[in-house]
């Protein structure tokens, strides 16, 4: 029970450290659930390639995905939930600039 307990327990410190990484996603287009179903086989490994395409954790002698593998989890969770929450900013400004268009 011991490992369980700590799973659980760093499980729930991720989730609440990372809220606006584990949500439900709220509404989508219907071609973006489209996409999304697509991709979602593909579970986290969407995510490494992202990651390393950006390239913020490359380091020398190493590729990009393998630098994002050994990378620090919390230093990449922290990246990945600034990335989100910027993506989120730029489509509440879109939708806002949309609306005054209207």
């Amino acid at each position: 029970m011991g490992v369980q307990f700590f799973f659980e327990q760093t499980n729930f410190a991720i989730n609440q450290r990372y809220k606006n990484l584990f949500r439900d996603g709220g509404t989508k287009s219907i071609a973006v659930a489209k996409a999304s179903k697509i991709m979602k086989p593909f579970g986290w490994l969407n995510t490494l390639y992202d990651l390393s395409l950006d390239g913020v954790f490359t380091k020398d002698g190493k590729d990009a995905m393998q630098s994002v593998k050994d990378e620090k989890l919390y230093k990449v969770m922290t990246y990945l939930s600034w990335k989100t929450a910027k993506g989120d900013y730029e489509l509440a400004v879109n939708e806002e600039q949309r609306k005054q268009i209207k």
